[in-house]
Order: structure tokens, then C-alpha cells, then sequence
């Protein structure tokens, strides 16, 4: 099941987008936690801001996407950074104690990719394989476990070489999504590796011939293979841009900022100023250059349009 799915036929992420033109000078400290997959937009998105407001300094913590919510709930941070939704339950806290939803924006695309070693012969690789690697396969109809990778057709060198699995920790929003849309019950088979970071599961796949692992897509590097998915019954489809973008290849996702913001009170000038830049070609074009997919241009002006409302009604005068 796909998070977001957006028309084919959407032009470039910057056709007709508007630039970012800083309105006033801003400054003072914006603090963000949450998703480790973000981090690396984050910090060029960080460095781009600073190009704009060399008076804002731009705090980032990325312990992963779990610890957002209750930042946010807390007070401890101004925008919460998450590669998956809020569940209901982490929504109904916060509504619990504020009155209010959460503010959510989506600010950028990124998929999760299944890598092997550069050396693996594999072409692709399919759902339902990836389900008899990653799941309790106790809990998922007409799907055996895969041990060895003779069991994915692999001869000679690898005929009885075993799989051996890498993935993220439970703290992260990568975690969460792959179990929803590759697992049998969000369960994870045991003796799944469970790694903190990103880039820490590709260096694991990197350093074992038998090696397989999901990470986000945009930290893919030359010392590993992306491999394309198919469907069940589908043709594998590569994890470029363009297929992410359109939400054809199978684990694609939309990235999050989520804020703190009644409808009484207007929205800090940094908060908004850094938001904006991020909802315009300049932060969309960061976008690409990081090595994320960018949002199309009508996803940008309906994230645009919401933080437009974020702007409290002026209220009306009693004078006569």
C-alpha cells in the first residue's frame, strides 16, 4: 500500500514553482528531531536557509522518526521530521493535551530500496520474496521462508550460501513503513538485523557477499546494489526518481514535517520563512542535489496553501 500516489503525467518538480524571496530578515535558533533518513536534506536545506538568514542557526537531531511525536507533544522541538505518518495513536496524544491536531506537511519524496553486494547477480527481486526474507512467514499465507539464495535461483558460487538480512531499528519510520507494506502483521522474522542508521545498513550489505538490507533510497552509493521490485504478479521497476516520484515503484513514500500550531497564533517568522524556502524551487531543487526525489509542482502548492492558513483570522475592531 503506497503512503502517496501521485498522476504520471506531472511535470518537473520546479516547473511553475515559485522562488523563494525572503520577505524580512529572521533569526534566532529553529530546532528539529526526528527522522534519521531526513538528515542529510535537512542539512543542506539547513545550509541553504543560512545562505538566506545568516542570523538563523538551525538545530537538527536525528534519532529517527519515533522520536519526533513526542518532541513536538513536549515542546522541546519546532518541527518534528518524520519518513512515515503519525499513527492515530501519537495524533491522539497530541490532541489530548493541545486541543488541536498536529500540522503536517509533506516536504520532499524518498522510497525504500533493497540492496544487495555489488557482486550479487541478481536482477530484481520481488514483494513476495522480500516477505519470505524479512517476515514471520507463520503469518503470511502461500509464502515460505527463503534461507539460502539457491531458494532465489541463484547457481554455482551462491547455491548454498546463506541469506543473511539488514534493516532499521525500530525507532525509525523506514522500520515502520517497510513492515506495513512488505510484512505479514508488521512482524519482523527472527534474526533480522537490526541496524540504527541508514548508511549503517549499507556499509552491513557492503561487507557480506550473502548480504541483503532496505534502506532509504537516497543514501545509495556504488559499494552496493539497488535492485528493482515487481509486484506479485508485475514487471520490476527501478527506484528512479521519475518512478518515485509517480509512485509506480512499490516503496515509495512521501517525507514529513510535522509542527505545533494553533489557529489563534501566528506562526513564528523563522518557522515560516524556513517552510516557505523548503515549498519553493530553491528547496526543491536542494531536493534533487541531495539525492531525494522533489515534490511535483501541485503537491508543492497544496503544502503551500495549508501553511497559508496557519495565518490566525485578524480580529475584527468593537470601535464604532
Amino acid at each position: 500500500m503506497l503512503l502517496l500516489v501521485l498522476p504520471l503525467h506531472l511535470a518537473s518538480a520546479q516547473d511553475g514553482m515559485p522562488r523563494y524571496v525572503p520577505n524580512t530578515e529572521v533569526g534566532g535558533t529553529l530546532h528539529i528531531v526526528g527522522s534519521e533518513t531526513l538528515a542529510n536534506l535537512l542539512f543542506s536545506w539547513d545550509k541553504q536557509f543560512r545562505r538566506f538568514h545568516p542570523d538563523a542557526v538551525v538545530e537538527i537531531e536525528a534519532y529517527g522518526s519515533a522520536a519526533a511525536p513526542p518532541a513536538l507533544l513536549q515542546g522541546t522541538a519546532d518541527l518534528g521530521a518524520m519518513s512515515r505518518r503519525m499513527t492515530t495513536a501519537e495524533v491522539s496524544r497530541f490532541r489530548d493535551r493541545y486541543d488541536y491536531p498536529p500540522v503536517e506537511l509533506t516536504v520532499a519524496m524518498d522510497a525504500i530500496g533493497i540492496y544487495v553486494h555489488r557482486s550479487n547477480p541478481l536482477r530484481s527481486i520481488s514483494m513476495h520474496q522480500l516477505r519470505g526474507i524479512f517476515s514471520r512467514t507463520q503469518d503470511c499465507p502461500d509464502t515460505d521462508a527463503l534461507d539460502y539464495w539457491h531458494e532465489l535461483d541463484l547457481e554455482q558460487a551462491w547455491q548454498d550460501l546463506k541469506i543473511s538480512a539488514y534493516g532499521r531499528d525500530a525507532a525509525s519510520g523506514t522500520y515502520a513503513v517497510f513492515g506495513r507494506q512488505i510484512l505479514c502483521g508488521d512482524l519482523y522474522r527472527t534474526g533480522v538485523n537490526e541496524i540504527p542508521g541508514s548508511a549503517g545498513v549499507l556499509r552491513a550489505v557492503a561487507a557480506g557477499i550473502g548480504h541483503i538490507g532496505y534502506s532509504a533510497v537516497s543514501y545509495n552509493n556504488p559499494y552496493i546494489k539497488l535492485l528493482p521490485i515487481s509486484s506479485d504478479a508485475g514487471e520490476p521497476v527501478a527506484a528512479s526518481q521519475p518512478n518515485i516520484q509517480s509512485g509506480v515503484y512499490p516503496l515509495s513514500r512521501p517525507l514529513f514535517l510535522y509542527l505545533n500550531q494553533s489557529a489563534d497564533k501566528p506562526l513564528p517568522p523563522a518557522i515560516r520563512a524556513f517552510l516557505e524556502m523548503i515549498l519553493s524551487s530553491d528547496g526543491q531543487g536542494s531536493v534533487t542535489r541531495a539525492g531525494y526525489t522533489p515534490l511535483p509542482e501541485s503537491i508543492v502548492l497544496q503544502q503551500r496553501e495549508t501553511l497559508a492558513r496557519l495565518e490566525p483570522e485578524p480580529a475584527l475592531s468593537n470601535s464604532r
